[in-house]
């Protein structure tokens, strides 16, 4: 459902600013990277030629590359997901147009004190009325971080 209605303001923004402008799409999905909201409403892939060769408006996923190293932003048991994604425009894979950007770094932040567990689970806070509440945590989904430079 994100997805879908990211995608309304995706077309928004083409339709207000152009077609070349840069797009950097982030935030909780409720879906992984593969889920057919992502691939099909929002037309993300982690094929960059795809992206740099569509005529209409493809985003690249950063994410994908943390499936190999098996982290995730939620882990659900022993399910480890990526709903917390990054996702961008060709003009900012492409570095063409006035004001590009390269990207620089993408991270999953999983400093020690955010996480417990071999999976890396994010250390939730909860609510002060729950039975599991803590007041060391902070949410059950781990912060993303994307630099990008100025090309």
């Amino acid at each position: 459902m994100v997805a879908e209605n990211l995608s309304y303001w995706v077309e928004r923004i083409h339709e207000e600013l152009g077609s070349e402008t840069s797009i950097l799409l982030m935030g909780d999905f409720n879906d992984n990277p593969y889920d057919k909201s992502v691939t099909k409403y929002l037309q993300s892939t982690n094929i960059k030629k795809k992206v740099m060769n569509a005529k209409n408006h493809f985003f690249y996923n950063v994410m994908y590359k943390f499936f190999d190293q098996n982290k995730g932003t939620h882990v659900w048991g022993s399910e480890v997901n990526i709903l917390d994604q990054f996702l961008v425009s060709k003009n900012i894979l492409s570095q063409s147009n006035t004001h590009s950007f390269k990207i620089d770094t993408v991270e999953i932040v999983d400093f020690p004190e955010l996480v417990k567990g071999a999976y890396k689970k994010a250390i939730r806070f909860s609510r002060p009325n729950k039975s599991d509440f803590n007041p060391n945590g902070f949410s059950d989904h781990l912060p993303i971080s994307i630099t990008l430079e100025e090309a």
